[in-house]
């Protein structure tokens, strides 16, 4: 997590959706949750931003994802 990826969370947004259409998915939803408490600490890190997409993939291309 980066503290400050609530400025640039376009550039992450834009690099998260890159790296599905490369892995041929299409993005057919966008639901951004916003800043939340996370349930536990996660390297000194108490808040994160989510981000859910909901994608059209083949599922022979759901094992490249897993490296990211």
């Amino acid at each position: 997590m980066i503290p400050d990826l609530e400025d640039d969370l376009e550039k992450a947004t834009s690099r998260v959706e890159k790296i599905l259409a490369d892995n041929g998915a299409k993005v057919t939803n966008v639901d951004n949750w916003g800043k939340r408490k996370l349930a536990y600490s996660i390297n000194k890190h108490d808040m994160a931003i989510y981000v859910f997409y909901t994608v059209d993939m083949p599922g022979t291309n759901v094992q490249s994802l897993k490296a990211f």
